[in-house]
Parts: structure tokens; sequence; C-alpha cells
């Protein structure tokens, strides 16, 4: 049982434990402690340092208000129960027995802190949440399901095996069958959104002015993720946003690290991947590290930090990445990424939000599909392309360019040095201002307003995808300079990304947009006739009613309705790509005309099965395509003359 001299600075100094010291002290701020602390903080703290305890003092500081609750808790608990509790001064919990006229302690449990009650985002599977010291000294987290206190038997054999020590663990199950504590905790198996809530991966919580308070745990380890605390100051991080100022592609960078937060309310429904690549030693590590200390340690996770490798299986993250929902998240050196197949997999994977189907190899059933709402800001030597090309059977296509986007990295003109130290030191502070402005109302009408101003609206669909994202990314920087968040000149961030998007368009295309247009459009176009809804339809065969998209394929020749050409080539400048074809320039294609007019006559065969007289005709030049498209049209013929004649 504790007594008065368990709570004097002299007692805490010489058994090198603060605990109830510091209890007595935080006590004595809501109303008077009984006993009195002879002491307060400042004194206490300054004692400590001399006497060489500044981690036992800062471990104290941090338990000492589970030690008043666990205290107030269990007390509650054992009136209830019909019990009489002690506390020791190191949180071992006695019972007081009789025997005659005499009383005695007996032990309960070895030094625990009853910590709070934990639920899920259904509010259900409540869970008590223990931390118990080990014979090492050692504080660890216990977890006790409230179904699990039904199971005496089971239970006893979790409790011994955690390490507790008691005397009458019968009265032990009682008190926490009965207890009810005042902290609550969100169990979480993903960060990111939770409702009106956000769940930071150290399992911070930010929510609305006015919500119930509550903390969060995650199934997540640091050594598993890194430190996504704060770090250093508030000062220090603005010093190195500064430094960064003119780096276009590092501004990129921090804003793809705001992107994640309001993919969920943009309409953005692919998240991407980001993959900066250029020669060895020209900063993009650096500049990934710079940007991880936007939302934790700007460092690698070998060394805390939050900025992960390819070096690693792609299961191990697919999982990780579900885990950060609406986080973005940072891997660093793409060549060192297993086999081509792996990095095509879990890029396209993560570009587009999910992974793909698949069945379980010993039953039936099909596993979970995992989804994301994660940006990837990736590093490496090469661009995309070439890393999953580097295997002959492997395609980049164009459609998958347009979700992993190759980002040819410029280099830096700042002392890296300095701009790798500050990352590592000042960090976590942006993010969370950032969301702390998000759980309003306001904030993402305001970014959806800023972002649609950006960038200005491209003529090709599937070019005016990637228009959009970065669009986004500009939105949300301007919006963090808005409201003080960088403190950079407003426009910083719109300049940018403007410059590092049209960078990526002529790389794509030349010096010009218009090269790019065409190139997407015509790969978009031949990757759309083996795509299966723009399967060719044989129109040899009596009776077939032509299908929407491509309406035949004959003897080379490509034909097509108007619906059916845009859609093929999947830009709104039809016109443009079609005027290409019929200067004969491509090497793959051709249009077939009649009188300067795009639309060519059909031969009276096809006339007569598609019920037009002109439609669109494209040449196909590659000889083996041609004769593919065939044979793939007579077999799907074949297979539906066979039906037609079973159903006869």
């Amino acid at each position: 049982m504790t007594t008065d001299d368990d709570y004097t600075l002299t007692t805490a100094v010489e058994r090198h434990n603060y605990l109830p010291l510091i209890a007595a002290i935080e006590r004595q701020a809501e109303g008077p402690s009984i006993p009195a602390p002879d002491c307060s903080l400042e004194e206490a703290r300054a004692a400590a340092i001399a006497a060489g305890d500044q981690d036992e003092f800062a471990e104290a500081k941090i338990l000492a208000p589970a030690f008043n609750e666990t205290q107030r808790c269990l007390t509650d608990a054992a009136v209830r129960s019909g019990q009489t509790l002690g506390f020791d001064w190191d949180g071992t919990i006695t019972v007081v027995r009789s025997k005659g006229k005499s009383t005695f302690p007996v032990q309960v449990a070895s030094p625990l802190l009853l910590m709070g009650v934990g639920y899920t985002e259904n509010h259900d599977d409540p869970r008590l949440l223990l931390k118990l010291q080990t014979d090492t000294k050692v504080w660890k987290d216990l977890w006790i399901a409230r179904s699990e206190l039904v199971n005496g038997g089971t239970l006893q054999a979790k409790i011994k095996k955690a390490g507790i020590r008691t005397s009458d663990i019968a009265v032990l199950i009682t008190l926490l069958s009965v207890a009810e504590p005042r902290n609550h905790i969100l169990l979480m198996s993903q960060a990111g959104w939770n409702g009106d809530t956000f769940v930071l991966p150290n399992g911070e919580i930010v929510s609305p002015p006015g919500s119930t308070s509550v903390s969060a745990t995650l199934d997540i380890a640091q050594s598993e993720s890194g430190d996504y605390g704060v770090g250093g100051t508030r000062d220090g991080a603005n010093e190195l946003m500064l430094m960064v100022e003119q780096e276009a592609q590092v501004v990129t960078a921090i804003g793809i690290m705001f992107l994640s937060p309001v993919l969920k309310d943009v309409g953005l429904a692919e998240p991407g991947v980001y993959h900066f690549f250029g020669a060895s030693s020209e900063g993009k590590t650096t500049t990934a590290l710079i940007a991880a200390s936007v939302s934790g340690k700007g460092a690698e996770l070998k060394n805390g930090g939050t900025a992960r490798s390819w070096n690693s299986t792609g299961y191990a993250i697919e999982q990780f990445v579900h885990k950060f929902k609406d986080h973005t998240v940072i891997y660093d050196e793409a060549q060192l990424i297993s086999s081509p197949n792996d990095f095509q997999r879990i890029s396209y994977s993560l570009a587009n939000g999910s992974t793909k189907a698949a069945g379980n190899g010993y039953d039936s059933t099909l596993r979970p599909t995992q989804t994301f709402r994660s940006a990837v800001i990736s590093t490496g030597e090469a661009p995309a392309k070439a890393i999953i090309e580097a295997d002959s059977k492997l395609k980049h296509t164009a459609g998958s360019e347009l979700r992993v986007l190759d980002l040819h990295f410029e280099g830096l003109k700042i002392d890296v040095g300095k701009a790798r130290e500050l990352a590592a030191t000042h960090y976590g502070w942006l993010l969370r201002e950032f969301i702390a402005l998000l759980v309003s109302d306001s904030a993402i009408s305001a970014i959806k307003t800023l972002s649609a101003t950006m960038l200005p609206v491209e003529d090709l669909n599937q070019f005016d995808r990637v228009r959009m994202r970065f669009s986004v990314i500009a939105g949300v920087l301007e919006y963090a300079i808005a409201n003080k968040i960088l403190p950079w000149p407003a426009g910083t961030g719109q300049a940018a990304v403007k410059r590092v998007y049209e960078s990526w368009k002529t790389d794509r295309g030349g010096a010009s947009a218009l090269p790019y247009e065409l190139r997407t459009a015509l790969e978009h176009f031949a990757q759309t006739l083996f795509s299966e809804q723009h399967r060719v339809h044989y129109l040899n065969l009596a009776g077939t009613t032509p299908q929407r998209r491509l309406c035949a394929a004959k003897s080379g020749r490509l034909y097509f309705d108007d619906k059916g050409m845009a859609e093929a080539l999947g830009t709104k400048n039809v016109r443009g790509v079609l005027d290409y074809l019929k200067s004969g320039k491509s090497e793959d294609w051709g249009l077939e005309c009649e009188n300067g007019r795009l639309k060519a006559k059909l031969p009276g065969e096809l006339k007569v099965r598609l019920g037009h007289t002109r439609m669109y005709c494209v040449i196909d030049k590659n000889e083996e395509r041609a004769r593919h498209l065939e044979e793939e049209a007579a077999k799907r013929a074949f297979a539906e003359q066979q039906a037609a004649a079973a159903a006869e």
C-alpha cells in the first residue's frame, strides 16, 4: 500500500521512479490531492535531469494519467463487486483480506495500468487495453476482449503468459469485467478517413471541432511503418520548405503528399504512381525524403523514417499500402525490385487503386480484393517503362503510362546535406495542419474550386485524366499556401506543377503536345482492338448483327461508325487524328478516303449488312496484326455458328 513518503521528490529520486509523484501532481492540478506532493512538476523534472533520470521522468509523465485513471476506475469496480482495493507506488494492485481480526493485502496484479476500452469502427468487439510491467521493468500492451472475460480458463492462461503475477486471478477477472474506463480507443485496421475523423498512421486522430475525443490504435508496428509523429520545430519545417521553393519537382512531390487525403472527395478514381527517374546522385532520394517530412520523419525506414524501399515482396507492399489508406506512401530505388513482372503488377495495382481479383489455390473461393486510396511517390534510375520492358514478354501499355507516370528528374540546386538533416529533424507538422483544415466542410469545396483553375482542359480524353490529377496537386498546394501551411507566395504551387506536367507531356511526345496526342490516340486505338468491348464481329456470316464500336474487319480494313471511331481513338479530336492518317505519315495505319472525304463508300456487301453508305475505313498496314484480327474474328464466327446450330 502507498504511504505519504511514496509521493515525495526524495523517494522518487531514490527509486528512480517518478510515476506516483507525477500522478499526484496531476491530480492536484484538478483539485486537492491526498497525499499532497511536495514539489511542482518543473522541480521534479529538474531533479530527474540532475539524477540522470530523463528517460524515467518522460515515461512517468506519459503514464501518469493512466495511473490515476486506473485507480479511479478499479476502485469504482471494487465497490460494485464488494472488494476493498489498495494500490502500491509502482502500480501493483492488492485486495484487502481478513483472517480473524487481522487484515492483510493479497496481490491481485503486478504493476498494471488500465489504458482504456477499444472498439471497432462498427462499435463492436470491445476490448480492454492493459499496460503491464514485465520482470525487466518494461511496459507492454495486452488486449483483452470483453468476450474473453467469461472464459476463465482461457483468460487465466493468457494473463499468465503475458507475465502478470497474481495471487487471486479470479478477483482480477471480476474487476476487469465490471470496469468502465473513460478513455475510448478506436481500433483501426487502416489509417485514413473514418467518417468525419482522420486517423494518422501513429494512431493520432484529427476530429472536427466539438466532436467526442477518442484515441486510436493501428495494428501497424512503428518498426514497419517508421516515425509518423512530430519532430523538431515548426520553424525548422518552414526553413526546409523555403529552401525548396524554387525546386519545381520537390514542390510537386510535396503536393502529392497532400493529394491522398482529398482523393475520396475530388472525384479521382486512380491515385496514381509518380515515378521520378534519372541518373544516380541527382537528388531523387533527397526529394523523396523532403516530401516524406510532410507527414513523418524524412528519412529512410532503416533510419527510423517513413521512406521505404522497393526491395520488398509484392504482397508486403500491397498489404502495407492497404493499411495506409488516404496517405501518400514513398518507395525509393525501383531498380531494387525483385523482377520487372513484380514491378509491373505492383505499380499497376497501386496506380489503379486496387489489386486484381484472384482465386485461392486451395479452394474455389476468391481472395479479398485489396483497395488503395494512396498516391505513391516512386524513385529509380530508369523509367517505369524501361524497368517493365526489360522483360521482353512485358509491355508498358499506353493506358498504363497514364497511371504510372514517368517524371524525368532534373536534379537539385540546393544544399542536399542540409535539406536531409532538416527533413529528418523537423517533420510531421504540415500534414497535421492540412488535415485539421480538411475536417471542416468548407475545405474540400475550396480545393475543388482552386483545382478547376490550375491547368487548362485537354482535348484528349486519356490525356485529360493526367491533367486532372496534376490540377488537384496544384490545387492542394495553393490551398496550403493560402492557409499559411506552406511559406510560399501564391502561385508557387501552380507554377511548379505546371512545369512538371508540361515536362511530362514533352517527354511523351516531343517538343509539342500534338505528336503526343497523336501517338497516345493511336496506341489507344491499337490496344482497344484486342479489348473485350471492341472484339471484331465477323461480318461474312449470314444473319450477323454488327456490334457497336468496331463494326467490321475485312481484308486488312477496319470499319467504324462515328461513335465507334471516337471510342477507339479515345479522343475528342477525332478529326485531327484522321487527318494525320489521311496524310500517310503513319507507318502502322492509313485512312481510305474518296474525293477528299474522310469516310469511304462501303462495298455493296457491307453496305447491306451495316446499313450505312459510308463509314470510316482504317487501313491496317501491319499484315501480321491484320491477319490475327481476321483469324480471331473467324474463330468467333465459328463459335457463334456452332451455338446457333446447337440451339436449332
